[in-house]
Order: structure tokens, then C-alpha cells, then sequence
């Protein structure tokens, strides 16, 4: 059937999930970076005129405006067609756009729900949003300001811009008389918490004496803090109040360890007072009642028959290790981790009898984490084990377990990770042995430093590279400058990790501002060297010093898009710690437009 043959009731079944913003996303208070490069949703207004007449009210529903070239676009599309505006329901404003906002509310009528954030810069202008947000009558309202004392966003935005918007806010909660529901920002705490921030306790006051006005309000949504604020008691009083309900949000690290207990603070107090027991609701927090723990298992009285359903083994003595060798033949997948007190005493080392691991004939998987200083015992002439590995993991100091892998055949043998600890002159020897047969590969800078790993590992598909953990990481080594510049082409890696402080150096004691300077300078050289035709297959580098910008200010200064480019144009994608990709080709060069269609995000 023709698309111009559906009625457009089956047609708006049908687009609504392509079209439709969630709502969990439009209300999200946790940073995002601003460039996403993605699929745009009003490629579907395209395939023909009965899609764009059914689509078009359900992308303009939501609209989500982060930049200023988007707040012109809109402005651009309502200005010629003001019959879009009618179909605004939901609007997001991050910033302030003086020039487009208070013409886009005046468009825009219909709006029931609206996001506004007080992380409002300097620089920003909100006398046109301040002067628009007159015009509407909101159902809904979230309003989003730093938590100082949890690190999202850092601190609050104390300029003149952001008073002004909350201001207005305060102003017009009261003649709000359509208000039904309204997401407070704030944290609360008791008068001792030490982390406590005198502008968002201010704010978070003012705020809850500007609700107590409210004609309308029915639902107000708090983050759970410490305990139940009094600035929140004079809430009983508004007639229309049908429910404080107390969430637990994501965002607020410090408080997701302990939230029962946060809960149970609350509910102590407002059990006394009766006005606020029939008001006050909880989300229950999500209690982990999964009683299994996938490694609590070593080698337990489970029988045979229970042994050989388990996928992964875990030995966590050298009497497990032995007690499981009498499965051997049916254990794959192996994670050996001996503690500090196994047979260990005087810093004298523990000889492991090699005969533990003859058993595992089968074994495809070994992950190797010991705590013990140890060493093996002289393997015999001929001896042949784990005849059938494919992977291998060990992050510890003990060089005698490489020094007999690097003996054995292995034939099998396709991932490896060496990192933290490892031993680097027997890790540089078993890759010398081994290094061809490879397609992953993750390994410490050190052991990168001594190996030529693009010309040793020739098969190789995937390359990450590491650094030590914890406070060695001051002092770790970095890749040289030359290391991507292979002099032979390698045509089969496709992806390439950095994880910190591999290529820039980890200067924790410098100023934000001066660490960044300094990592993104170092590592932009660094990449300069790459040539494609030396990785004719790199698709894919991913960096985790990456931070892209997630406001319009910061990508005005931002570095790492300029880098995304220079990749860009080598013919590689680079992509964050989260998998996030950068701009790429113009995009990286002006200020970004996140899509220039106005739909959930613009």
C-alpha cells in the first residue's frame, strides 16, 4: 500500500516511537556533551509529503535548544510558519539566546512542560527568556542548578544572569495558576553538613516560599537528601498540594551509597507531623536482593555435576586450584586470584607447582591475579600446558608464569592483557615469542616503550594502551612521540585505545585550565605523525582524556574538536571513554549545530 493510502491516524501510530523524545531524557539533569553527530530524526519528514504532514507535529512536540544557531533555526522556521509554534508542547532551554527566545515563547503558546537550567554563564543574555516565560502558563516545570557537593556541574553560577533568571522564576511560580507539578533542584541537608553551599541553600529557600504561593501546585519532586527541611513545613499550607514526593536521582553520588538510610531520616520526622504524612511520598530505592555473587563460587561441595554447569571458574587459594585441576577437562574459563596470606610469610616466595595447571586441558581463558610473591617451580622437559589457551590476562610482578607461557606453544593464543604490575622484561619476552599470533592486545606504556608492537604483532585487530594505576601514575613513562609512526604498513588494526596518561603526562598538581592546555598541545603533536596510509584499516581511536564541551561557551574554546577534525580527515573516528564521538569536517571548525532540524534536539 501506498504511503499516500495509510490514514494518517496508522501513520502517526507508526512514526510516533521514531519521533517521539523520551521523556526520562528531556528531564535529565546530567551532562551531555554537546555535539552529537548522530541520526537526525527529521531525515523521516523526507521519504514523501504524507510523512512530512503526520510527522511534523510530532517532532516539533519537544523541542530542545542547547546553542545559539539552533535558538536561530527555530526562530528562522516559526517566523515563516508560526502554525509550528502551535505544536510546541515541551520545550528545553539551556542557555539564554537573548535575540530568539522571548520570539519563540511568544510562538509557542501551547507549551505545558519547559526545562530551565540555572548553570547560566556570564556571557549569556536572558532578558528575552525572562521576559517570554510571561507569556506561558506551564503545567510542568523542571528547573536544574549545579550540586556543588556532588560534582555535578560543579559550583553554582553566582553572575547576574542566573539571579535574573531565578528571579523571574520566583516571580512567576506564584501566577503560574495552570502549575500541577514542579521538579526541585536542590539537595536538602541538615544545618551541620559540611559540604553545605550558602548560594543553593539561599536559592533552595526562596525557591520553596515562592511554591508556598502557588494557586495550583498538586506534585512537588525533591531529591532525597539527609533529612526532611524546614523550609518545605509551610508547603502543608497550600491547598491544591496532593504530594512532596522524594526521589532518588542518579546524579547524587554521595547519597545513592546510603539511600535507605536517607529515606528513613525523612520518614522519622515526617511520621510526627500529620499534615506532612499524608503528603510525603518515597521512590523506593533498589535493593540488590540478588543473593548470587557469580564469584563467591572458588571451589565449593557442589558435586561434579554443578561444577560442570558453571561457565567461570574462580580459585582464590592454591587449594582450590587444586581441588578444581580434578575437573580440569571441563573448566574453560579460569580466574586464579591468591590472597596476601596464601602460604606467604616473610616476603619469602611461594613456589607454585607448575603440576596445578597441567590438569586444564581444555582451558580457553586464563585471568591470572595474585596478591602473593610467588614463583614456579622448573618446569620438567617437554611439559605441555594449556595446549588449547586463546586468552590471557595477568596484572602482577611474578615473571615466572610469562617466562613459561613465553615456553609453550600455544598455537591457540589470540588475546592477551598485560598491565599494571606486570613484569616488563619477561612481558617484552613472551610478546617477542608470541606477539605474531595476536589480534588483541592491551599493554602497559612501559612494555610499549620496549617492543615495536605494529611491526612484532602483524595480525593484530585491536591495540589498548595503559598506564599504572593509583600514584604511579606520576611517575609513569609515556609513549614517544613516534610511536604510531609505523614505518611498515600494518593492514589489519582497526581500532586503537589510550587510556590516561599514555601519551599526555598525569599532572594531577597543575590548575584545570594549565592540564588541559598541556594534554591537548602533547597529544595533538602526537597525532600529527600518524599517516594513513600506514593504518590503511584504523577506523577508530579512542582517547580517555576526552572531555567534549557541553555547553556553547566551552566549544568556543574547546581543543579536542580540532582534533577530531585533523583525525577526520586521516579518515579515523575519535571517540571518548563513553564511546562518543567528536565533530567531524565543518562541524569541528564553527560552532556546532546539533541537528538543524527542530525536533527533541535541534
Amino acid at each position: 500500500m501506498a504511503a499516500n493510502q495509510v490514514p494518517d491516524e496508522i501513520l502517526s501510530k507508526i512514526l510516533t516511537p521514531l519521533l517521539e523524545y523520551p521523556d526520562t531524557m528531556f528531564c535529565d539533569q546530567s551532562a551531555k556533551p554537546l555535539l552529537d553527530p548522530g541520526f537526525s530524526s527529521s531525515s523521516y519528514l523526507l521519504v514523501c509529503k504524507a510523512w512530512l504532514r503526520v510527522s511534523t507535529p510530532l517532532l516539533y512536540k519537544t523541542v530542545v535548544i542547547r546553542t545559539t544557531a539552533q535558538a536561530e533555526a527555530l526562530l528562522a522556521v516559526l517566523t515563516c510558519n508560526r502554525q509550528f509554534g502551535l505544536f510546541i508542547k515541551k520545550l528545553r532551554v539551556e542557555a539564554g539566546f537573548p535575540s530568539a527566545m522571548h520570539t519563540i515563547l511568544e510562538f509557542a503558546p501551547n507549551i505545558t512542560e519547559i526545562y530551565l537550567t540555572l548553570y547560566i554563564w556570564a556571557s549569556d543574555d536572558v532578558r528575552g527568556l525572562c521576559s517570554g516565560l510571561s507569556l506561558l502558563n506551564p503545567r510542568r516545570v523542571i528547573v536544574h542548578d549545579a550540586v556543588a557537593d556532588t560534582g555535578v556541574d560543579g559550583e553554582p553560577k553566582k553572575n547576574r544572569q542566573a539571579e535574573q533568571l531565578f528571579n523571574a522564576i520566583l516571580e512567576l511560580v506564584p501566577q503560574w495558576d495552570k502549575l500541577k507539578i514542579f521538579d526541585f533542584p536542590y539537595l536538602v541537608h541538615e544545618d551541620t553538613y559540611r559540604y553545605r553551599n550558602k548560594t543553593l541553600d539561599a536559592r533552595a529557600k526562596a525557591l520553596a516560599s515562592a511554591l508556598a504561593k502557588s494557586p495550583s501546585l498538586e506534585t512537588l519532586l525533591v531529591p532525597i537528601g539527609d533529612f526532611f527541611p524546614k523550609y518545605l513545613r509551610p508547603l502543608v499550607n497550600v491547598r491544591t498540594l496532593k504530594s512532596i514526593h522524594f526521589i532518588q536521582s542518579q546524579h547524587f553520588g554521595r547519597l545513592d551509597c546510603y539511600p535507605s538510610y536517607s529515606v528513613d531520616q525523612i520518614r522519622d520526622f515526617v511520621n510526627r507531623v500529620p499534615q506532612l504524612k499524608a503528603l510525603v511520598t518515597y521512590t523506593a530505592p533498589q535493593d540488590d536482593d540478588d543473593d548470587d555473587n557469580d564469584e563467591d563460587g572458588g571451589v565449593m561441595d557442589r558435586g561434579e555435576v554443578a561444577l560442570s554447569l558453571r561457565k567461570e571458574f574462580y580459585a582464590r587459594s592454591l587449594a582450590q586450584l587444586k581441588q578444581l585441576g580434578k575437573m580440569g577437562s571441563m573448566v574453560k574459563d579460569l580466574t586464579v586470584s591468591l590472597p596476601l596470606n596464601d602460604g606467604a610469610s616473610n616476603n619469602v616466595p611461594v613456589v607454585i607447582d607448575l603440576g596445578l595447571l597441567t590438569p586444564f586441558t581444555s582451558l580457553t581463558h586464563l585471568t591470572w591475579k595474585t596478591d602473593i610473591t610467588s614463583t614456579f617451580s622448573t618446569p620438567p622437559p617437554g611439559l605441555s600446558v594449556l595446549p588449547n589457551l586463546e586468552e590471557f590476562r595477568t596484572d602482577r610482578e611474578s615473571p615466572t608464569l610469562l617466562d613459561i607461557m613465553r615456553q609453550q606453544p600455544l598455537e591457540f593464543l589470540r588475546e592477551v592483557e598485560l598491565t599494571d604490575a606486570v613484569n616488563v622484561p619477561a612481558s617484552v619476552a613472551f610478546l617477542q615469542r608470541h606477539g605474531a599470533k595476536l589480534q588483541h592486545l592491551t599493554s602497559t606504556v612501559e612494555i610499549l616503550n620496549k617492543v615495536d608492537v605494529f611491526n612484532l604483532c602483524r595480525n593484530l585487530k585491536t591495540l589498548k594502551v595503559t598506564s599504572p594505576s593509583g600514584g604511579f601514575r606520576e611517575k609513569a613513562r609515556l609513549l614517544p612521540e613516534n610511536f604510531i609512526a609505523c614505518s611498515i604498513p600494518h593492514s589489519t588494526v582497526s581500532k586503537i585505545h589510550f587510556e590516561y596518561c599514555t601519551i599526555a603526562p598525569w599532572s594531577d598538581s597543575l590548575k584545570p585550565e594549565d592540564r588541559k592546555r598541556l594534554n591537548e598541545g602533547g597529544i595533538k603533536q602526537f597525532f600529527k605523525k600518524l599517516k594513513p596510509e600506514s593504518f590503511p584499516v584504523l577506523k577508530e581511536i579512542q582517547m580517555d582524556e576526552i572531555e567534549w564541551p557541553t555547553s556553547e561557551q566551552e566549544a568556543r574554546r574547546d581543543q579536542w574538536m580540532p582534533l577530531s577534525d585533523l583525525l577526520h580527515h586521516k579518515g579515523i573516528k575519535i571517540i571518548d571513554s563513553e564511546g562518543v564521538g567528536g565533530p567531524t569536517g565543518v562541524r569541528a571548525m564553527i560552532l556546532p549545530r546539533i541537528r538543524r532540524k527542530p525536533h527533541a534536539i535541534l
